[in-house]
C-alpha cells in the first residue's frame, strides 16, 4: 500500500512538473516570437505549450506547424522561426525540463535525461512519459542507489527492474509484429 502511494504522489508531481515546464516553454517562445516581431503568436505558442507535453519531441510537431503558418505570412520570418526554436528548445531540453521536472519529483537532472533517453528508446513515447517517475524509485537510497527502493531490501529492486525490462521487451516485440520491422 505504501508503495501504491509512493506511486501516486510520484505521478501526480511528475504531471504538475510537466505542466509548469510546458507553461515556461510556451512563455519562452511568446517572449522570443514578440522579439522577433512574428505573426501568430499567441496560436503558435499554445501549439507548442500543449504538444510539449510529450517530452523532447513533442514541440517539433508544433514548431513545423508553426512554421508552415509563418511561411504563408512571411517566408524569411520562418526561417528565422526554426533558427529561434532550435535555440529555445536547446535551452528548454538542456536546462530547464531536466530542472523543472527532476525538482518536482525529486530527480537530479542528470537522471532525468536519462529515463527519457532509454525510455524513448524501449516503448518510444510512452516510454518517454513513465520512464521518469519509474526511476524515481531508485535513486537517493542506500549505498548502492540504482539497486535500492525506498527502504526495500536490494533484491526487490532487481526483481523489479527485471519485470520492467520484461514489459518493455514484451512491448517492443508486440510492436514489431504489428507495425513490421523497426525502421532504422
Amino acid at each position: 500500500m505504501k508503495t501504491l502511494r509512493l506511486t501516486n504522489t510520484t505521478f501526480s508531481n511528475f504531471l504538475s512538473g510537466q505542466c509548469i515546464e510546458v507553461c515556461i516553454l510556451g512563455s519562452m517562445f511568446a517572449i522570443a516570437m514578440a522579439i522577433f516581431n512574428m505573426p501568430f503568436i499567441p496560436l503558435i505558442c499554445v501549439l507548442i505549450a500543449i504538444t510539449a507535453f510529450v517530452p523532447y519531441v513533442g514541440a517539433w510537431v508544433a514548431c513545423f506547424i508553426g512554421a508552415f503558418l509563418i511561411m504563408v505570412v512571411d517566408p524569411t520570418k520562418a526561417l528565422w522561426f526554426m533558427a529561434m526554436f532550435l535555440v529555445v528548445q536547446e535551452i528548454e531540453n538542456n536546462l530547464i525540463y531536466p530542472k523543472v521536472v527532476g525538482t518536482s519529483i525529486g530527480l537530479p537532472g542528470m537522471w532525468v535525461l536519462v529515463a527519457v533517453t532509454i525510455g524513448g528508446e524501449i516503448m518510444g513515447v510512452a516510454g518517454m512519459l513513465v520512464m521518469i517517475p519509474l526511476n524515481y524509485f531508485r535513486v537517493l537510497e542506500g549505498p548502492y542507489p540504482f539497486l535500492k527502493v525506498h527502504n526495500q531490501p536490494w533484491y526487490m529492486s532487481i526483481l523489479w527492474f527485471l519485470a520492467i525490462g520484461l514489459v518493455s521487451f514484451g512491448i517492443a516485440v508486440l510492436q514489431r509484429k504489428v507495425c513490421g520491422k523497426r525502421a532504422k
